[in-house]
């Protein structure tokens, strides 16, 4: 999910992006491990079915990771730079993200499918000495790479096998390109899909080879342009980001999309700033998405091993809460992790995790502990009692909108901070604080509310604007042409909106460079592929080929007509090592005279070259180049061989034309490289002929122009290496 772009990555589109390979866990030995008893009801106890024939099991487990980069964050700011206190405010992040879905799905009726419940069962927070050396080791922190883009960020998350739960979800504090906050893996109602809740750890194909993932992942990030986001828009993300593994699309047509007053739904295509009426519900379309898996996963038995092809149904009885997972929940006085060994890494002795003696005291105090450092940062690990008010550790830092707050000495958790004035400015001076929270918009302070300039550039549309209250007719009013607002104006343009606020009534968000940009909620190969391949177009294409059958037969001759040009274009341009091919065109005479692609070049045997020069070696050879020395010729050859055999290039000296030009088939290549360089044109090769030619015919024995015409093309070949 972006603050105002897409979200969501369908299977088909994001399981061919490049990510490292996975270490080798065989399909088999996935298998054995047998995954499925993990969801075994206790006790003997058997899942029921309703009169829907759906199982009665709503309870969908969670495994919560924690990146080294939101560990970075945390301990410098809510952690103050405290270890144990960083881990515990990352806990409570958990803690509050899960109550939030909660709140929401637990809430919402899927069309007769109800009571639907996360519950945390195994956290995993990563701080930075988990980074080895060697990145991404298969025992290791997936996460360590520090480039990343968002696809393949989520790739990383699913390189690791989460058959055990529901969903497994990251959460970090990267600032992705565009603006995006989530990225999830979709469902389907299909059979023979992958992707979205109670997906198994499988392989897939991924180019030439096979990979292995776990598609029942999500990933959130707190960051957006540089801006931490607030708690309620992360939650909002965190649902949007569970819909789509629940199988919901983003929100469409139009009126899943209904805009102002009330706002957009949970799966909108960009977040929302959850202060509207319908920002915290689903829509009708995807409340009908989601129920259509949902009812597909439900058909199948809890208990049944896995079938390959088949949906799984990973779902499990409600319980209270989940001992073991480090989050104190509902009947539990403290929550340490699993066994002994992670609560003494967290530093906590005055719990019992969940693997105690004989099971009885598992996430219950320890005797003489009046808390447990899992219970808040207030409670001492040393002592196992609360940190007096005398002490003054502090224990919530000042915000924009609240005070610091310190440990009063009577309980474990830290007290509420007291917020700050309401009213107070805060976002650069584009809100304004309610209650503790940075949530009013600035437009409130003149008793006006925030709209959207819908017309303009893009840079007016991310221009903070104010209209009356309750008048759907007034005007939009931006905040340069406020009397009252000009005290808080940030540039002459006005109060800008931050980056990543959204723009054009939800229909773009505006970039870093304060810009309002289009909302792309499918991405661009999703619209190119809807663009040429959806039903009305690929319909409409075939009614034009019916009826304009013609032209259709008219465009296949052209195009072989063209393909047919391009090979030929292709053939007598390109060297070929083989001595009865033709000599390659030169592009540059092809240029000149495009008509030489449709002339064939002389091959061997037709230029009747005499075998025994072919034979015989280079180095026997030997030529040079003089003046006649008789004045009577422009130009001399002479050959020194066995024979001695001297031949004069001029109309006094030319006995033989057929000889002339027999030795220049097989001698004269040698004359040219030596004498004229390793390259001619024709044209070139023809003006040095001429001179001989003008300088002849002064002396009353000129060359015949055919002659000439005929000796350039001759040595034209040879020169440039040519079969002659």
């Amino acid at each position: 999910m972006k603050q105002v772009q897409r979200s969501a990555v369908n299977v088909a589109d994001t399981t061919t992006t490049t990510v490292r390979p996975l270490d080798g866990q065989s399909l088999m030995e996935t298998r054995r491990s047998e995954p499925w008893r993990m969801y075994m009801p206790e006790g003997g106890q058997r899942s029921r079915r309703n009169s829907d024939n759906l199982y009665d099991v709503r309870t969908c487990t969670v495994y919560m990771q924690a990146d080294q980069k939101l560990w970075q964050f945390v301990y410098s700011h809510e952690g103050q730079r405290d270890e144990e206190r960083t881990r515990n405010e990352i806990l409570s992040l958990f803690n509050n993200h899960i109550k939030a879905v909660n709140a929401i799905y637990e809430n919402t009726n899927f069309n007769g499918i109800s009571g639907i419940n996360f519950v945390v069962q195994r956290t995993t927070i990563f701080d930075n000495r988990s980074c080895p050396s060697v990145v991404n080791s298969s025992d290791g922190n997936p996460f360590c790479e520090e480039n990343v883009d968002v696809s393949n960020y989520l790739n990383l998350n699913s390189i690791k096998n989460h058959s055990l739960f529901c969903l497994a979800y990251a959460l970090t504090y990267r600032d992705f390109v565009g603006g995006t906050l989530g990225l999830a893996w979709v469902a389907s109602r299909q059979p023979n899909t992958s992707g979205g809740i109670c997906e198994v750890y499988k392989p897939y194909s991924e180019g030439t080879r096979k990979v292995r993932r776990s598609l029942n992942t999500g990933i959130i990030t707190l960051v957006n342009y540089h801006n931490r986001v607030p708690p309620k828009v992360s939650q909002l993300t965190l649902a949007h980001e569970i819909g789509h593994n629940f199988g919901s699309p983003h929100d469409y047509p139009s009126h899943c999309q209904p805009g102002l007053p009330d706002g957009n739904y949970i799966m909108f295509a960009s977040a929302t700033s959850g202060d509207k009426v319908n920002n915290g519900k689903f829509s009708i379309c995807s409340i009908n998405n989601i129920s259509l898996v949902l009812r597909e996963v439900l058909k199948q038995n809890p208990n049944a091993p896995y079938s390959s092809g088949a949906k799984r149904n990973c779902f499990k009885r409600r319980e209270t809460s989940f001992c073991g997972n480090a989050l104190v929940e509902d009947g539990e006085q403290c929550d340490c992790g699993f066994d002994m060994a992670e609560c003494e890494q967290r530093g906590d002795r005055c719990c019992y995790p969940h693997m105690s003696p004989g099971g009885t005291t598992m996430c219950t105090r320890k005797e003489g502990s009046e808390c447990s450092p899992s219970e808040g940062v207030c409670c001492s690990p040393s002592t196992c009692h609360f940190v007096a008010a005398d002490d003054h550790v502090q224990c919530r830092v000042v915000t924009e909108c609240s005070l610091e707050q310190f440990c009063n000495g009577k309980q474990a958790s830290c007290p509420p901070s007291y917020p700050k004035k309401d009213g107070t400015l805060c976002q650069n001076n584009t809100k304004i604080c309610d209650n503790g929270t940075c949530s009013k918009s600035v437009c409130s302070i003149i008793n006006m509310e925030e709209c959207f300039i819908n017309s303009g550039t893009p840079e007016d549309q991310c221009i903070l604007a104010c209209k009356k209250r309750y008048d759907i007719n007034a005007r939009c009013i931006p905040s340069y042409e406020i009397e009252e607002l000009r005290p808080h104006f940030l540039s002459k343009r006005g109060i800008l909106l931050r980056p990543g606020s959204p723009c054009n009534d939800y229909r773009g968000y505006c970039d870093i460079f304060r810009k309002c940009r289009s909302v792309d909620a499918n991405g661009p190969l999703a619209r190119l592929k809807n663009l040429f391949f959806n039903h009305e177009t690929l319909k409409t294409l075939s009614q034009w080929v019916q009826e304009k059958w013609w032209a259709t037969v008219l465009m296949g001759i052209g195009l072989l007509l063209v393909m047919a040009l391009f090979i030929r274009c292709c053939a007598v341009h390109t060297p070929s090592t083989n001595p009865r091919k033709p000599p390659a065109h030169s592009i540059y005479e092809t240029l000149r005279h495009p008509s030489t692609l449709l002339r064939s070049t002389p091959t061997h045997s037709q230029t009747g070259r005499s075998r025994q020069y072919e034979q015989q070696p280079r180095h026997q050879r030997h030529y040079r180049h003089r003046r006649h020395s008789e004045g009577d010729g422009a130009l001399g050859i002479k050959l020194t061989n066995r024979n001695h055999l001297e031949l004069i290039l001029t109309g006094r000296q030319i006995s033989n034309m057929q000889e002339v030009k027999s030795f220049i088939r097989s001698k004269g290549h040698q004359f040219c490289r030596q004498n004229w360089g390793q390259w001619m044109t024709k044209s070139a090769v023809t003006s040095k002929l001429f001179e001989s030619y003008r300088e002849a015919a002064r002396r009353k024995n000129p060359l015949s122009k055919k002659d000439i015409s005929i000796l350039a093309q001759l040595f034209h070949d040879a020169l440039n290496g040519y079969a002659v």
